[in-house]
């Protein structure tokens, strides 16, 4: 297995200047296996994105509101969804690009 770890900057959101949620990228078969464009009733479809994201997670830097906060992986849902779905795209890009140029 290839690992590739890439992390996203949050900082393009107010309060969460410095803040970041780092994910290794999933394979083209790690997509397809997740099932994400699958015509899912729309809460199972989070809870695939959710097991999605929390498998490839691995940590971040969060603002809750006062102070700059670990993320971990159990808090992924938890997360604003401005800033869930951002992740999501992230990884879901990041994948794409890997494997479309890896020869």
């Amino acid at each position: 297995m290839f690992v590739l770890t890439r992390t996203l900057k949050l900082d393009k959101f107010e309060g969460w200047e410095g803040c970041y949620v780092t994910f290794n990228s999933c394979t083209i078969r790690d997509l397809t296996e997740a099932g994400l464009d699958t015509g899912d009733a729309p809460m199972e479809k989070l809870k695939k994105q959710d097991e999605f994201l929390t498998k490839f997670f691995v940590k971040g830097l969060g603002w809750n509101g006062k102070e700059k906060v670990e993320i971990k992986a159990k808090d992924i849902a938890e997360l604003p969804m401005q800033i869930y779905t951002e992740c999501l795209n992230f990884l879901v890009d990041m994948s794409q690009i890997r494997n479309t140029t890896a020869n």
